[in-house]
C-alpha cells in the first residue's frame, strides 16, 4: 500500500479544518490498513532510508537496561514475599501462586518502564527522525526543525506523562486480577487495550509536537484517533516480544511508524 492510497498511512485529510478532524472516526478496518501502512512505511524508512542508524545506541542501552530491571524484579519480588504472608507458608502451593502473579504483575510494569526507556533514549533523534519521515511523505513540505533540545524534552514530558498512566492502569490490573473471571476479562479486554493506547501515544505525539500541537493538544487528537493510535502502539509491543532481535528493533519500528501515523494525521492543515 502506498503511504498516500487513501485508507494507507499518510492519507491526508484534505479540505478538513480541524473540526472535521476531530469528527473523522474510521472503523476497524481503515485503522488497521492505516497501523500496517505505518508499518509498513517505517520497516522501508529504516533499512533504504538509512533510520537504523538511530537504533544503534538506545538499543544497546536499553539492553544494559534490562540485567537491572530482571535483578529490580527479582529483589521486590523477594521482598514482597518475605513482608506478605499470603498464600500461607513459604513453599506451599498457594505462596508459589502468589509469587507467579507478582512476577506476573511486576513483569508487566517492567516491560512498561522498558518500552518508556527506550524510547525516551531516542529523545535526542526524535527530531531529525520526524522531520525525514515527513520530507518523505510530503515532499519539502516539513515543518523545520523543532531543535533536538527542545524535542527531548518534549519526549521526556509525554515519557512521564504516560508512564505515570501506565502505573495507574497497571494498579488497576493488580486489583481487577483478585475477582475470579470477572476481572481477568477487564484487565484483558479493557486495560490491556489503555496500555497499547498509551504507547502508540509516546510513539505518535512527537510528530504533533512538531506541528504546532501542545501536550494537550495532542493527547485531545490522539484520543479521537484512538484505534490507530492504540494499533500503532500494538504493533510495537507485539515486536518486543520477538527474543533479542524484538528488544533492539522494536522501539525504533514504535517510533518511526508512529511519526508516519502522525504526519497522516496532520497533512491535511498543510494541504
Amino acid at each position: 500500500m502506498d503511504a498516500m492510497e487513501p485508507g494507507g498511512v499518510g492519507t491526508v485529510l484534505a479540505g478538513r479544518s480541524d473540526e472535521g478532524m476531530r469528527e473523522w472516526r474510521p472503523g476497524l478496518g481503515p485503522a488497521l490498513r492505516e497501523a500496517w501502512g505505518a508499518y509498513r512505511v517505517a520497516n522501508r524508512m529504516i533499512w533504504s532510508g538509512g533510520l537504523w542508524r538511530y537504533w544503534l545506541g538506545p538499543a544497546v542501552l536499553g539492553l544494559l537496561y534490562l540485567p537491572l530491571l530482571v535483578l529490580g524484579i527479582a529483589w521486590i519480588s523477594d521482598w514482597l514475599a518475605g513482608h506478605m504472608k499470603w498464600g500461607g507458608t513459604e513453599g506451599s502451593w498457594g505462596w508459589w501462586v502468589w509469587r507467579v502473579v507478582w512476577w506476573g504483575v511486576l513483569g508487566v510494569v517492567g516491560w512498561l518502564t522498558y518500552r518508556s526507556v527506550v524510547l525516551v533514549l531516542h529523545a535526542p533523534f526524535l527530531d531529525a527522525i520526524s522531520e525525514r519521515v515527513e520530507k518523505e511523505l510530503r515532499g519539502h513540505d516539513a515543518v523545520p526543525e523543532m531543535g533536538w533540545f527542545p524535542m527531548a524534552m518534549r519526549s521526556l514530558r509525554m515519557a512521564a506523562l504516560t508512564g505515570l498512566m501506565s502505573m495507574v492502569v497497571a494498579g488497576l490490573n493488580l486489583g481487577m486480577m483478585v475477582i475470579p473471571v470477572v476481572g481477568w476479562v477487564i484487565s484483558v479486554g479493557v486495560l490491556l487495550p489503555v496500555q497499547l493506547w498509551l504507547g502508540g501515544v509516546q510513539a505518535v505525539d512527537p510528530c504533533l509536537g512538531r506541528n504546532g500541537h501542545g501536550v494537550r493538544a495532542s493527547l485531545g487528537v490522539l484520543r479521537r484517533r484512538w484505534l490507530v493510535t492504540l494499533l500503532v502502539g500494538g504493533g510495537g509491543a507485539l515486536i518486543l516480544l520477538i527474543p533479542v532481535l524484538g528488544w533492539f528493533i522494536g522501539p525504533t519500528y514504535l517510533v518511526v511508524a508512529g511519526v508516519v501515523t502522525g504526519t497522516g494525521m496532520v497533512g491535511g492543515n498543510r494541504e
